[in-house]
C-alpha cells in the first residue's frame, strides 16, 4: 500500500512538473513576441 501511494506521488508531482515546464516555455515565448511587437 505505501509503494502505491508513493508511485501515485511521483506520478502526480511529474506531471505538475511538466506542466510547470511548459508552462514556463510558454511564458518565454510569449514574452519574445511582445518585445518583437
Amino acid at each position: 500500500m505505501d509503494i502505491v501511494m508513493l508511485l501515485l506521488g511521483i506520478l502526480i508531482y511529474r506531471s505538475l512538473f511538466q506542466t510547470f515546464i511548459v508552462e514556463e516555455k510558454g511564458m518565454k515565448i510569449v514574452s519574445q513576441q511582445l518585445k518583437n511587437g
